[in-house]
């Protein structure tokens, strides 16, 4: 299955382990943690072997966070 172009994706896209990664800048170590404290979104399940995270809730996240 081919990924849309970036384009024309929506609001109910959803963000996998590897560009959420790129995304923030974080490690998935730190990410889970963060996850874990109630500080980053939660995941979702898509099947029995893999998550992702709604792009929706990532970009409220990253919108609310304090530039260092």
């Amino acid at each position: 299955m081919q990924e849309a172009p970036r384009a024309t994706r929506t609001a109910g896209d959803v963000i996998r382990r590897k560009e959420l990664c790129q995304i923030t800048g974080l490690s998935m170590t730190t990410l889970w943690r963060q996850e874990r404290e109630g500080f980053f979104p939660a995941r979702i399940r898509l099947t029995d072997y893999s998550v992702g995270w709604r792009r929706s809730e990532v970009e409220v996240w990253l919108a609310t966070r304090q530039a260092v």
